[in-house]
């Protein structure tokens, strides 16, 4: 909702807050197996990712 013009005089004011965080964690496996080690040790280290 944009701000009205007379809202300052009213005493409102407009805040605009952005909050955004990326992680990234690239990988490369060699052999299959490594890949689902990885991800299981992941899952069990971090059950809410499931």
């Amino acid at each position: 909702m944009p701000p009205r013009p007379g809202d300052r005089r009213r005493g409102i004011r407009y805040d605009i807050s952005i909050y955004h965080a990326e992680f990234g964690l690239t990988q490369f496996f060699d052999d299959p197996v490594q890949g689902r080690v990885f991800f299981e040790r992941a899952l069990r280290e971090h059950p809410d990712c499931r």
